[in-house]
């Protein structure tokens, strides 16, 4: 799938000022997922489970602001607010109030914020299931600020790094897949391409605002993840190098986390790496 074929099956919104790219499946008769993609990445990273997934299951997955192929505000960051802010208006306009979530990273952080959004307007948005990937909610349920401090350290270097060639960035990337034969230089062009289009490599020097909002965030998002009544479920790579900061143990009693998928032979991009194995759990879960 090249940048072209990929661009041209995303539909655009114009929310809250900016313009949103996304891809819905359509078919309002089944059950919705939301995907949210993470930090310094776009839908892109979910292309080769579309088609499986909507096989029985309406897929929304928009480029969050300031990735992909939506508005990239280069003088300002977006806040995690904001980000939710135009998901919700995004799922109000396509007439959507219930939604399992796939999401990962900095994706899970604006689901924190979203959910937070959701409570407290009381609006009428049910979510059935969440899915988390990869370093998700670390820092939310994390109180140590010495390991605030260090996690936020690391992503800052990482994005400032892979941002300064396609070189870096596909070293990155092929070093955290178990097996970097599963992903081609067609797919890892494109997501650079992605990455850079209408100048969004800008983007990533607002990494470090990510993790401080977080930091800002995290004791309001906790009254609400506390408060959650919903299934939620890890879906992790067996050799992923981050799993260190993935805190699983205290986010699944904070969530009350029904189960822990471990795909073997998989590195950090779960979706990337082994999309079958991926969509079997979730046809699995999602009936």
């Amino acid at each position: 799938m090249n940048f072209l074929n990929w661009k041209n099956q995303h539909q655009k919104k114009s929310l809250l000022g900016q313009q949103i790219s996304y891809i819905d499946t359509g078919e309002s008769d089944k059950d919705t997922i939301l995907v949210i993609h993470g930090f310094g990445s776009s839908s892109y990273d979910y292309h080769k489970v579309i088609n499986d997934l909507q096989e029985k299951y309406r897929v929304i997955i928009p480029d969050l602001v300031g990735f992909g192929l939506s508005s990239k505000p280069t003088n300002f960051y977006f806040s995690m607010v904001n980000q939710a802010e135009v998901l919700i208006n995004l799922l109000i306009d396509l007439k959507v109030d219930q939604i399992s979530i796939i999401t990962q990273g900095f994706g899970s952080s604006v689901m924190c914020e979203f959910l937070n959004v959701i409570e407290t307007n009381s609006l009428d948005i049910h979510i059935k299931n969440i899915f988390l990937s990869n370093v998700s909610l670390y820092l939310e349920v994390n109180v140590s600020s010495e390991k605030q401090e260090e996690f936020s350290k690391l992503t800052a270097t990482v994005f400032m790094k892979l941002s300064n060639s396609y070189g870096l960035f596909k070293k990155y990337l092929l070093q955290h897949c178990y097996d970097p034969s599963l992903i081609s230089e067609v797919e890892l062009k494109t997501s650079w391409e992605l990455l850079k289009y209408n100048d969004g490599l800008k983007t990533f020097n607002f990494a470090s605002y990510w993790s401080l909002e977080i930091q800002n965030s995290s004791l309001r998002w906790l009254k609400v993840l506390k408060n959650l009544k919903t299934n939620t479920y890890f879906v992790l790579g067996d050799t992923d190098k981050y799993s260190d900061y993935s805190n699983i143990e205290d986010t699944k009693k904070l969530l009350q986390v029904k189960e822990t998928y471990v795909i073997p032979n998989c590195g950090y991009f779960v979706s990337l790496e082994r999309p079958k194995e991926f969509v079997k759990i979730i046809k699995e879960l999602i009936v």
